[in-house]
């Protein structure tokens, strides 16, 4: 008889280790501000390439998945899943958070790697 434990799967936390180990110890230069800049950057774009993040990793049978974000959520944020301009699911933030990435857990639909994450 197994029974389930509170808080995250280990498996998440390998995931997140696995994704995020690579980088560590790198640094990007960093880049002098430009005061004729937009303060938010994606205030430039059009409305239709404006997105939060995007489905990096998928694990369907736990229903979570890992998102690489413009800007990390707070925990118990919910986001809707878009494929082709249309509604596929929804999302809840639940962490463990290490920018860019964030894992949340399916509250509905199918995410699929690839997928954008809107507000």
């Amino acid at each position: 008889m197994t029974s389930k434990s509170k808080g995250l799967p280990a498996g998440i936390a390998a995931l997140v280790a696995t994704i995020l180990l690579p980088a560590c110890g790198t640094h990007a230069p960093r880049m002098a501000a430009n005061p004729a800049a937009p303060a938010n950057p994606l205030a430039s774009r059009p409305a239709d390439l404006q997105f939060n993040g995007k489905v990096i990793r998928v694990n369907a049978e736990e229903r979570y998945v890992v998102i690489e974000c413009a800007v990390l959520p707070n925990i118990g944020e919910e986001a809707k899943v878009v494929r082709n301009e249309r509604d596929v699911g929804r999302v809840r933030f639940s962490g463990p958070f290490s920018f860019p990435y964030a894992v949340a857990d399916v509250v509905g639909g199918q995410p699929m790697t690839g997928d954008r994450v809107r507000q």
